[in-house]
């Protein structure tokens, strides 16, 4: 049986421990002794059972749900340390999860002893133990939530009495002093005030802010001594609408994963380096220079957010939307069919040391890589019809479980009959041997219509559907627009190593694994990995999908 192994740990801090060691090293031996081949492993870090916050929306585990409920894991085992470690929400939440995974064709194991078959209803004992340890396991995260609260709550009251800071988690203009309390890093209170004053007298923007301490001063150094390339406009707006810089303090606490505050702001708790009215001023006129916003005419605008980089600096290249779809060029004669964007180096463009100060195009990369590596971004999962499949591998556990049902039935009449050679006996043997006859047949059907709805496909009928998909990348209907981009986003997450563009405008692109290397200039594939160079054939000892896409598309693109 093929497992999948899930670990969990609640705080960041438990990252430098052996939680995960030692969940890792239980579960392989526990696999090892059932015949069980792992063949996956999902974690989640820093998510909290009690919460609820590993079976939120970005989780892992939440991820797996809906894969399960895709029917895209039928007939494997979730294996994990203890029932906690899905949840510590009670009884009715991991009974809830179980039953989920066992009606999808996924059994649920743990080391310390607990199997849940799938397509099988949980007896009264194994309720029982579960609502046992699921409800302890409840109670003491609840009784520790409780502790950590009311000493977090002592603990901020004496901070506001006494001025001592909550947290040594402040600002970026203060530390803490030898007395406890915040107090001002050297000259940073002159920073800040140089860049409220930029803002108000000079009337600058948090560009022109930025460069401008780009020109004149070195960007702040961490507490740990280390030191950013240069200062960000992100970091300049945010100090722009930190009302910390007037001592204000906003103590929060988390609920359900996310920090909301606790009780009112606490006036002049931190050093004040700026007054309320200019604090004010300056923000008020921000938001005068603002523009209404409008509808956006795209979504998912920049498919490799987080990928692309500078050859020269390394820096994130900075991705730049210059016209939407839709707007008059040229006295109104024409209408652009997409979003004007371009790229340029964030360095160069912030006044840093880079001298790549080149702008290109960003829709032409996007149309080359799209030519190049669609249908390798593009994988099965990308065409699954989720709620038909749910429906069909319903479908697929009844009718496998009647099918297991009447042929044993009919292996238990044929041995009655071997025994007294009954006519009776026999007819019945044969009626349900015909019955599960029957049964197969159905189930092979509905096997068949799974396959489909999970969007398994051969490799020429893949390559037209990937055509077909792209069309809608620049869909006149948004939502049809943001469905397909991010799932194309995601893809090439999946697919791409890196990106790195350098002054002459050339992108140079290797993907994961070294399947292909791709040089992009002014848009447009002046190179990509030969195959034809290679002396093994370059399918030879892939998986037998990736395989059949390699040959495929080596076929095409040869003619």
């Amino acid at each position: 049986m093929k497992a999948i192994t899930y670990y969990r740990f609640s705080t960041h801090e438990q990252s430098e421990g052996t939680s995960i060691k030692r969940q890792s090293e239980d579960c392989m031996v526990f696999a090892a002794s059932r015949g069980w081949t792992i063949e996956d492993t999902i974690i989640d870090e820093g998510k909290s059972a009690f919460s609820g916050a590993n079976r939120d929306e970005g989780a892992a585990l939440n991820l797996l749900e809906h894969e399960v409920c895709s029917g895209l894991h039928h007939g494997k085992v979730l294996l994990v340390e203890r029932l906690d470690r899905i949840s510590r929400q009670g009884f009715d939440e991991t009974l809830d999860f179980v039953r989920l995974l066992t009606g999808h064709g996924v059994s649920v194991a743990t080391v310390d002893g607990e199997f849940y078959e799938a397509g099988k209803r949980l007896d009264m004992f194994q309720v029982m133990k579960m609502l046992s340890k699921a409800e302890g396991a409840h109670e003491e995260s609840a009784k520790k939530s409780q502790r950590i609260k009311r000493r977090y709550e002592i603990r901020r009251a004496e901070a506001k009495a006494s001025g001592i800071a909550l947290t040594k988690n402040l600002p970026a203009w203060l530390t803490v002093g030898k007395d406890g309390k915040p107090t001002v890093r050297e000259g940073r209170d002159a920073v800040i005030r140089r860049i409220y004053d930029l803002a108000e007298t000079h009337g600058k923007g948090s560009v022109r802010i930025m460069r401008a301490l780009n020109a004149e001063l070195q960007p702040w150094s961490a507490l740990n001594g280390a030191t950013t390339a240069q200062w960000n406009r992100s970091f300049v707006t945010r100090i722009l609408k930190d009302r910390q810089v007037t001592g204000e303090f906003q103590p929060c606490v988390k609920e359900n994963g996310e920090r909301v505050p606790a009780g009112e702001p606490w006036p002049d708790y931190f050093p004040r380096i700026i007054s309320q009215e200019q604090f004010d001023r300056v923000n008020s006129a921000a938001q005068a220079r603002q523009s209404p916003a409008g509808k956006k005419s795209t979504v998912v605008g920049n498919l490799f957010s987080g990928m692309l980089r500078c050859f020269h600096c390394d820096t994130p290249m900075l991705f730049e939307r210059k016209k939407p779809a839709g707007s008059p060029y040229q006295g109104g004669r024409y209408t652009l069919k997409h979003d004007e964007a371009r790229l340029r180096c964030r360095n160069a463009y912030s006044g840093g040391s880079c001298t790549n100060h080149t702008t290109l195009s960003y829709y032409g990369f996007e149309r080359a890589m799209l030519d190049a590596c669609l249908y390798l971004a593009l994988d099965d999962r990308t065409f699954t019809r989720a709620d038909e499949l749910g429906q069909i591998m319903g479908k697929v556990a009844e009718k496998r479980r009647a099918f297991d049902i009447f042929t044993d039935h009919a292996k238990a009449l044929w041995a009655a009959y071997a025994e007294t050679k009954s006519k009776m006996a026999m007819q019945s043997a044969m009626d349900a041997e015909r019955e599960a006859e029957v049964l197969e047949g159905e189930l092979q059907t509905l096997e068949a219509s799974a396959r489909a709805a999970s969007g398994q496909a051969d490799a020429e009928a893949h390559l037209s559907r990937v055509t077909e998909f792209r069309r809608y990348l620049s869909d006149d209907d948004l939502e049809v627009r943001e469905q397909h981009r991010t799932k194309v986003a995601q893809g090439f997450r999946t697919i791409v190593q890196s990106v790195r563009f350098d002054d002459s405008k050339t992108a140079y692109v290797n993907l994961i694994d070294g399947l292909r290397a791709i040089t992009i200039r002014q848009g447009k594939v002046i190179s990509n990995l030969n195959f034809d160079h290679l002396k093994r054939d370059p399918a030879k000892d892939k998986p037998p999908r990736e395989a059949a896409l390699i040959r495929a598309y080596l076929k095409r693109n040869r003619g």
